[in-house]
């Protein structure tokens, strides 16, 4: 029983696991096509009320999946970074610590962690699978630790 369950789990979850940057660029897509509609309605319809009345309805959703696009970019650019220091400030690690991060993905976690070390050690567990998050690898975990400036104490 336990092994069909996460045999569904993980076909599910792998169907529904989606790079962030492909949402991103379909709500762009989205805002440009509806903008594009916008403006055939404008220049093509005879009734000024209605295609007026129609391309605001439609030029709202426009600007909806573009307010979504850009929420989703800074919050994974500069929110997800505050949240992250937000929850280490809570753990109050000391700097001659060890931390373990079981589960690290791209090591966003451990990075903050590791930077608040003096003599301290951070150490990172995955199984790096492409499948669990995109573009998911040691590589790219560890072009993370460089970015963040966290590599003496990884």
């Amino acid at each position: 029983m336990k092994a069909e369950v996460k045999r569904w789990l993980k076909i599910n979850l792998h169907q529904t696991i989606v790079s962030m940057r492909v949402v991103i660029r379909n709500l762009l897509l989205a805002t440009g096509i509806l903008s594009i509609v916008v403006l055939i309605i404008l220049t093509r319809f005879e009734h000024a009320l209605f295609s007026l009345v129609l391309s605001l309805f439609i030029l709202l959703n426009a600007l909806i999946c573009l307010g979504q696009a850009i929420y989703m970019y800074v919050g994974s650019k500069v929110g997800k970074l505050k949240e992250r220091d937000r929850l280490l400030d809570l753990l109050r690690i000391d700097r001659d610590e060890e931390v373990l991060d079981v589960g690290c993905g791209r090591g966003v976690l451990l990075y903050g962690a590791a930077k608040r070390l003096t003599s301290g050690k951070a150490v990172d567990i995955d199984v790096w699978n492409e499948q669990d998050l995109s573009g998911n690898s040691i590589e790219a975990t560890r072009a993370n630790a460089v970015a963040e400036g966290a590599t003496t104490r990884v």
